[in-house]
Formats: structure tokens, sequence, C-alpha cells
């Protein structure tokens, strides 16, 4: 990307892109010069507490394992759902949601 006929001084630049953190570069701009800066941008990596989402599914299998109705069994699974995708998407984890849910889908049919 190429900027022209900036007035002398100090600008910052940031450069954005889905998957990616942003990246930013300060350059000090002298009349009259030509000035170039890098930005780097690096793949993002979001984290999930898997924890939380293996206990959330524990508890739902052990609620529904023991519950007396089916009432009791959608209530279960419906919180669980909800606290797996509350966390998943409050982090940017989808991808990460995908293949723990790949990862457990033996124990939820099996």
């Amino acid at each position: 990307m190429a900027v022209s006929d900036l007035p002398a001084g100090t600008y910052t630049f940031e450069a954005t892109k889905d998957g990616y953190a942003s990246g930013n570069v300060d350059v000090e701009v002298v009349a009259a010069e030509t000035v170039n800066g890098v930005i780097t941008l690096t793949t993002e990596t979001t984290t999930t507490d898997t924890t939380t989402l293996n206990t959330a599914l524990s508890s739902a299998i052990a609620t529904a394992t023991s519950a007396d109705s089916l009432d009791d069994v959608v209530d279960a699974v419906a919180e669980a759902a909800t606290t797996i995708l509350t966390t998943a998407t409050s982090t940017g984890s989808s991808s990460l949601l995908n293949c723990w849910m790949k990862s457990k889908l033996p124990t939820i049919y099996g």
C-alpha cells in the first residue's frame, strides 16, 4: 500500500485481516522523502479453556443419566450447550469448539 502527500510528522498505520492478529507500524515522515514501513500479521491464536467445555459436557451426561424425566434431560443438554457455545464464542474459538465436539462424539453417542 502506498500513501502519498502526507505532511511531515509521525504516523501509525494499522493492518487487519480476519484470522490474523492486527499489526501496526509507526513511521516518521520527513518532507520530500520516501519512508517505508513493514507490518507483519501473525496467525491469530485463540484459546478456550477445554476444562470448562469438558465439565459442562460431563455435568450434562451425569444429569441426563440420572434424570427422572425427559424434561430433565432436555434441560441438562440445553444448559451444557449454552455454556459450551458461550465459552467458545466469547473467546473466538469456534474452530477449537468444532475439534472438541468431534473428539467428544463417541462420548455423546457411544
